[in-house]
């Protein structure tokens, strides 16, 4: 469960920084041809540039894709093309069987949810190996109010029972409502930006560390914002986790479901080692790596539905 979440952050993360630096190769076009006498050919080149950079789509290759809810806007697809440019289409980009997609654009009208733009799409083999064969996820686009996808390990979907599979997609889709993934957002840069900036200093920039006494006190500062920040973004991912488990469970009369997910869950779970010592030194280190869990403890989570009025 860590792996997912530290993916799909580290791609927010990343896609900000890709932005970032897109804006900046805009600007520096701009002030090209603002001193640049420009002619036909130069014109051409920087649009070649461009759709090799995969920010055109007129030399997309033909495939079948996952399609959103409703035609997009120009907007929505350039930003379309720009996150599967950015990575996203490794983590799958073609669509699920057209009932799988019916059952779940079903659960999204019964949740009112139909303004969302979500596209539906089949996990890859890639990011089966990343977040596990048994998962699903949600993440957004660039623009969170424009798209967001869904991945679906559709090979491991079309096992689970009718109940199982509504307790799942309620669970993903909660996420969405109530801006899981753009909240994380935050705690996640600031992780990253501390770690970064540590080994940054470290590796590169040792001397002014030495010198510079603001960068002193960061770089001295850095490890104690990282841990702290990890530990804030894992504990603020469990009240995520929870909060989904719960809104979705509200949705429905019959709680069966997501205790039956969970009870699969837990039963793929790693088995104890089959060395004392090792038991021994997990078990002692238990309570701490707990605080590292990104995801409430899955007795935790029967517990808590079954509970649940």
């Amino acid at each position: 469960m860590h792996e997912v979440v530290i993916q799909l952050l580290l791609y927010h993360f990343l896609k900000d920084l890709y932005l970032i630096i897109f804006i900046t190769y805009i600007k520096l076009i701009k002030n090209l041809t603002n001193r640049i006498k420009m002619n036909k050919y130069n014109i051409l080149f920087l649009y070649f540039i461009s759709a090799m950079c995969g920010l055109n789509a007129t030399l997309d290759i033909d495939r079948p894709e996952a399609q959103a809810n409703r035609e997009l806007t120009l907007k929505e697809k350039f930003f379309r093309e720009l996150d599967d440019f950015m990575g996203l289409e490794n983590l799958g980009f073609k669509s699920i069987s057209k009932e799988n997609e019916q059952f779940i654009r079903a659960i999204i009208h019964e949740l009112e949810m139909d303004n969302y733009c979500i596209e539906i799409r089949r996990m890859s083999n890639h990011a089966q190996q990343i977040v596990g064969r048994m998962n699903a996820f949600v993440t957004y686009s660039f623009k969170k109010e424009e798209h967001a996808y869904m991945f679906i390990s559709e090979e491991w979907f079309e096992t689970l029972s009718e109940n199982e599979k509504q307790a799942l997609v309620r669970h993903e889709l909660m996420h969405l409502k109530y801006d899981h993934v753009s909240r994380k957002q935050i705690l996640a840069g600031l992780v990253l930006c501390s770690y970064y900036y540590f080994i940054y200093k470290v590796f590169f920039d040792y001397q002014s560390f030495q010198i510079n006494k603001t960068s002193k006190i960061m770089y001295k500062s850095s490890p104690f914002i990282f841990f702290t920040s990890l530990l804030l973004l894992c504990k603020f991912s469990r009240f995520c986790e929870k909060q989904a488990d719960i809104q979705a469970a509200k949705t429905v009369s019959d709680k069966q479901g997501f205790i039956n997910l969970f009870k699969k869950f837990k039963e793929c779970e790693d088995p104890e080692s089959k060395f004392r010592l090792k038991r021994f030194v997990k078990n002692l280190f238990r309570p701490i790596l707990k605080l590292f869990n990104t995801h409430p403890e899955l007795d935790e989570r029967i517990a808590y539905i079954e509970n649940l009025e």
